[in-house]
């Protein structure tokens, strides 16, 4: 079984970099996040990125992260604001066992 996560953000890099540093890498298959705002400085060279380069609600970002996903036939999907942050790394295999 697959678990991806998409990561939205809009113009927070300091939010989104504490977030990324946070996030159970080694439980995740698939990583992307879309920014529907300007582009970071930093590379964040472990997910995939979708940059949009106009201005893009909220909805439209998670729906992209969500087609994104499930073209790679992912089984488990998560959203995730980029003003959040993992504590457990555990937290993603209980949302599934749930």
């Amino acid at each position: 079984m697959k678990t991806g996560v998409a990561i939205t953000t809009y113009n927070s890099e300091d939010y989104f970099s504490k977030l990324f540093e946070s996030l159970p890498r080694d439980k995740i298959d698939e990583l992307v996040v879309i920014n529907g705002g300007d582009e970071y400085k930093n590379n964040y060279k472990e997910a995939h990125w979708l940059q949009h380069h106009t201005n893009c609600n909220p909805s439209r970002c998670r729906n992209d992260g969500l087609n994104f996903l499930a073209e790679r036939d992912v089984d488990f999907y998560f959203i995730i604001e980029d003003d959040m942050i993992i504590k457990d790394s555990s937290i993603l295999e209980r949302y599934i066992q749930a």
